[in-house]
Parts: structure tokens; C-alpha cells; sequence
């Protein structure tokens, strides 16, 4: 009897599918409404509901998903503690609170096995983070860090282990705060309950996954529907709002216009402002082969054009018709 092994696509496909049944550790700061916090709750409930379309991972998560070895190691030496790395698909879910799941990157391997995270910073500001080895970290991490240890029952301390810029280590220590562990409990299930088993979206936000949702959706009818008192007044703002955009656009180009002017025939400008580029790409070229068969009298196959064509949904599009 042959037995078929996972393959590394597999396992991922099966780790997605089941971080779709749990609030994990990198949802909370979205559903808790953090600055900077990745994604957003539309995001989070698409996502457990199956309908969010995955693209492809922007460039800097895929540099901390590849340098998270390096950093973890790099914590190991700096803080001189052995580390055990986690298996990348494995999640661990809440006994206490089952919604709750998260994916580690490393524990210690002695003493209190405390929870390791790894981030590759880009940019380190000084009104987010402290010295090495502080808890002064922004609060999007500090919430990730407090549902691990509700996940794995050790509830001291969690650490994480940074890279900014890509040349400096360094790490900082979570000790476990009981109202923000209750507070992270209680923003998990209720988004579970009252939206993702509810089948209900959260509130409208101008987040990404909100535009791409009412993007989606198919038009089914060519009437038009009555505005109510409070999307007349959504309208009115819409509309103010775009006269102070064309406003400060129209500003911005005449700014651009005169600098372009006085930059002239030079690559850009230095100043006490800092540096504006103005500089010219490469020319490029394209070429029109069936153009290039019909002057050589070569007929193009209908079938082959035909399967050669995609066909792409129509997008919907969104203009408003303001009265004078």
C-alpha cells in the first residue's frame, strides 16, 4: 500500500485551512484597532470565511519569512539562551480559549519556554521602539506577543527578536499584563462571534480588503436606489471632500511645473528640503507580431487566436454626477 507524503504545498494548503477556524496572533492588532497594525478586520473575517483572494506576499514579508533563522539566531547569541525553532506549520490553539491560535516562530529551550518572535524592521523610529532588551515596542507587537503566551499556557514573558534595516540586531522582553491578555481574549471572540459565525462583515473601514470587496460584487440590476437622509450626507461629504482634492491637486502640478522648469535639462534638485528626482527611463520598445504576419501575408487562425484571449471580468466603476 503506497503512502502518500506531505509535500511542503501540502502542509502550508493545511495550515491555511486551518488558521481559517481560529483568531490568530497576527489578526489581533487588526481586530483591536492598532496603529500600523497588518491587515484589517474586513481582511481577517474575508480570510476565515475563505473569500479572500491570496495574491502574492508583498517583498518585505518575504525578507522576514527568509531572514527569521538568521534573527533568531542572532537573538540566540545576543542573549545568550538556547532556542528551539517551531515548525512553521504547526498552530497551536487555546485550550482556555479555543478561537484563539498562533503560529510560533522559536522558544526557549530551557527554562520557562517562552515564546520567541521574529520581525525584520525597515524602519526603527525612535517614538516606537526603546533600548535592546526594554519592552518598549509598539503596541501591534505587544498584543501578538500576549496571544502566544495565552496559546502555549506560559503566561511570563515573550520576547522578540528584531533586525532593523537589515544590519541591527536586537531584542526586547513582553512580561505577561493580565488586562491585556483579557482584553485580546475578549476582542478575539467577539469578532468570532458576532461576524465570522454571525456571517456577518465588520462595519465598513477605507481599508484595502473593504475596496476590493464592493469592487467584486456584481451588479444584478440597472436601477437606481433611493438615497436615505444619512447616505445623502455621506454623498455631500464625499463631494466636499473631492473639491479640496482637485483643489490641492491642481496646487500640486503647478508646484511640480515650476520645479520641473527650474530643474531644466538637470537629473534634480538639492535643497534645504532634501532632494527631488527628475530623471528620464529607459526607451522602451514593443512589438505587434500579428501586425508583423499580416504584412507577411500569413493568416492568423482564428482558434489560435481565441486561445490566446482572456477574458477579464468588467470592473465597476464608481463617478459621481454632482448637481450645481
Amino acid at each position: 500500500m503506497a503512502i502518500e507524503l506531505m509535500t511542503e504545498e501540502m502542509r502550508r494548503e493545511a495550515w491555511l485551512a486551518e488558521r481559517r477556524k481560529h483568531i490568530t496572533s497576527s489578526d489581533i492588532a487588526a481586530l483591536m484597532g492598532l496603529p500600523d497594525a497588518y491587515g484589517s478586520p474586513m481582511g481577517v473575517y474575508l480570510e476565515k470565511k475563505n473569500l479572500l483572494e491570496r495574491g502574492e506576499a508583498p517583498t518585505y514579508l518575504e525578507a522576514g519569512l527568509r531572514l527569521q533563522p538568521v534573527i533568531l539566531d542572532w537573538y540566540s547569541d545576543q542573549r545568550q539562551v538556547a532556542i528551539q525553532h517551531a515548525d512553521p506549520y504547526e498552530l497551536v490553539v487555546c485550550k482556555e480559549h479555543p478561537v484563539l491560535a498562533a503560529s510560533l516562530d522559536a522558544r526557549w529551550h530551557e527554562g520557562d519556554l517562552r515564546p520567541v518572535d521574529a520581525k525584520n524592521v525597515r524602519i526603527r523610529r525612535t517614538e516606537e521602539w526603546g533600548a535592546t532588551g526594554t519592552d518598549e515596542i509598539p503596541a501591534r507587537y505587544v498584543v501578538q506577543l500576549h496571544m502566544q503566551m495565552l496559546c502555549i499556557g506560559v503566561r511570563v514573558a515573550a520576547d522578540l527578536a528584531t533586525l532593523f534595516a537589515g544590519a541591527d540586531p536586537g531584542w526586547f522582553s513582553v512580561a505577561y499584563d493580565p488586562e491585556i491578555g483579557g482584553a485580546v481574549i475578549e476582542a478575539a471572540e467577539a469578532f468570532w462571534a458576532k461576524h465570522v459565525l454571525a456571517d456577518i462583515p465588520p462595519p465598513v473601514d477605507a481599508s484595502d480588503e473593504w475596496k476590493r470587496f464592493l469592487g467584486s460584487r456584481r451588479q444584478t440590476s440597472k436601477d437606481l436606489v433611493s438615497a436615505t437622509p444619512e447616505t445623502e450626507a455621506t454623498a455631500f461629504k464625499l463631494r466636499s471632500i473631492e473639491s479640496q482634492i482637485d483643489e490641492l491637486q491642481s496646487a500640486r502640478t503647478l508646484y511640480q511645473n515650476q520645479l520641473k522648469l527650474a530643474i531644466g535639462e538637470h537629473a534634480g534638485m538639492l535643497g534645504r528640503f532634501g532632494k527631488i528626482n527628475f530623471t528620464q527611463s529607459k526607451d522602451r520598445q514593443s512589438t505587434d507580431w500579428e501586425a508583423i504576419l499580416r504584412d507577411l501575408g500569413v493568416p492568423v487562425p482564428a482558434d489560435l487566436i481565441v486561445k490566446h484571449t482572456e477574458t477579464k471580468p468588467g470592473s465597476r466603476s464608481f463617478r459621481p454626477y454632482w448637481k450645481d
